[in-house]
């Protein structure tokens, strides 16, 4: 983890040097907005050079620009080449509703989305309804209307469903071409959600959630001859979007038979057509669909498939976006400290997380269970709005780990070939060593025990407790089967 984190941040000290300085400015930042509500944008991730397959259209000649003077002219002709630039740009500007209304002279909603309906031809006249229906929306934001904003979102999301269905291999030349559209869509819908109610589980959160589900489902039954032309792949999109909305409003409910569907999508398509979903999307799109799995995996306790998604979104992410690297940098070590798995120390340094995980990872290696609480207690504030104090708690475990194994390491040491005597640690040992790695502190020999049975029933130690002769009995083979070093 060590090595590709540093060749990725600049290939020496000096370079990475510069993230550390910005590290504890980040986690600041962090801290004051509440990293679990309030998840990271990960639109701009796309590592240098990236290359990958994108949807049928989202890189068409045409205009390129946003819809401007002359609208008409411009939608159709961004219309005739499928160009989907203008229409993602005219989404994501706040700037776009005031022109687009100037130049049609529509006094309401329903007048606007007839002008542009009527610009759009054939299979295209849903999205006048989606531009119109979007265009309300951010103006009555921009005026805290929120009420009336979040219903607009709402029905110009569920109009690009309709949309979606018209746009069909045999009406459209290319029937995904739109898919880039999805992002800011959704994006907008939760925001407008989030600011009405706030980063809590909320009706209006909810309601978002359900209607890009619904986009999800309609998505996920495409049955496209090629994946060019495939809408399977704005799966990814609408499911990183509802993992921000899961996460924002600790409703993981959303999220389960999401994930679980998209990883029998990625099989089939991978089957299919020899690439899967998240290789033909672009990198940003993998990163963050990566990140939340990781979180999401976390959640579920199935620590070794979160470390392989967060592994591989840092080993993706784009060096220069230093924040996002360290947000998933921060679950990355929390998942290996729970296996026992230690972080390199310098790269805690390069990314500024030293303060916050090296007291933690010392206690461990040093069998300190009061140096460990301690660590956690001085930083208990920051790790529970980052949504890891929980888990991060398990990890104390590791004290105990690291302890039985070392005293292990001591009895073969003293006994060398008597297999009997190593793998018999009597209670007492543990209590005399764990009150000399706490440096003289009180230790209670009930905790000790509960902690080996917590070890064995995780497969994390081989063996049995033997009450009668107060005795740990270590199996002869393989006593620490997924000790960390």
């Amino acid at each position: 983890m060590s090595g590709r984190g540093k060749r990725r941040g600049g290939g020496g000290r000096g370079t990475a040097g510069k993230g550390a300085g910005r590290g504890m400015g980040v986690l600041d930042a962090l801290e004051k907005e509440g990293g679990n509500g309030a998840p990271p944008p990960f639109g701009g991730g796309m590592m240098r050079g990236g290359k990958g397959p994108r949807p049928a259209g989202a890189a068409a000649a045409g205009g390129g620009g946003a819809l401007g003077n002359g609208v008409e002219g411009r939608l159709r002709a961004a219309l005739a080449v499928h160009d989907v630039k203008p229409f993602v740009a005219f989404l994501t500007n706040n700037r776009s509703p005031g022109v687009l209304w100037r130049e049609t002279g529509a006094t309401s909603v329903e007048t606007l989305a007839a002008k542009l309906s009527g610009w759009c031809q054939g299979e295209h006249r849903k999205l006048g309804s989606v531009l119109a229906c979007c265009s309300f929306a951010m103006q009555e934001f921009d005026q805290n209307r929120l009420t009336s904003a979040h219903s607009a979102m709402q029905s110009a999301v569920s109009n690009f469903s309709g949309y979606l269905d018209d746009a069909s291999p045999g009406r459209c030349e290319h029937p995904a071409w739109m898919l880039p559209m999805l992002s800011p869509l959704s994006s907008r819908a939760r925001r407008i959600a989030m600011a009405w109610e706030g980063p809590q589980r909320s009706v209006r959160m909810d309601e978002v959630a359900a209607v890009l589900r619904k986009v999800f489902t309609q998505l996920a039954s495409d049955r496209a001859s090629s994946l060019e032309t495939s809408k399977k792949l704005g799966m990814i999109t609408i499911c990183n979007e509802l993992s921000r909305i899961a996460f924002c409003t600790n409703n993981m409910g959303v999220l389960k038979s999401v994930m679980g569907m998209l990883a029998s999508q990625n099989e089939k398509v991978k089957k299919e057509f020899g690439v899967s979903l998240l290789e033909a999307v672009p990198v940003a799109e993998r990163v963050t669909h990566k990140y939340y799995s990781g979180r999401f995996d976390m959640l579920e306790q199935k620590f070794q498939d979160a470390e392989q998604a967060l592994s591989e979104a840092f080993a993706c992410c784009n060096t220069s976006y230093h924040k996002n690297m360290i947000r998933i940098l921060i679950f990355l070590v929390t998942v290996k400290l729970v296996q026992g798995k230690f972080p390199a120390g310098p790269l805690l340094e390069d990314y500024g997380l030293t303060s916050i995980f090296q007291p933690i990872t010392d206690a461990m290696k040093n069998c300190n269970v009061a140096q460990f609480d301690q660590a956690m207690e001085q930083n208990a504030s920051l790790f529970a709005k980052l949504g890891i104090y929980v888990i991060l708690h398990r990890a104390r475990i590791v004290c105990f780990l690291t302890l039985i194994r070392r005293v292990h390491k001591a009895l073969c040491l003293i006994e060398p070939n008597d297999p009997n005597f190593q793998t018999r640690i009597k209670q007492w040992m543990l209590t005399e060593a764990l009150v000399l790695a706490n440096e003289g502190a009180e230790v209670n020999p009930e905790e000790i025990e509960c902690a080996v049975v917590c070890l064995i029933a995780g497969g994390q130690v081989k063996g049995y407790i033997s009450r009668s002769l107060k005795t740990v009995v270590l199996s002869k083979k393989m006593q620490f089967p997924t000790i960390g070093e």
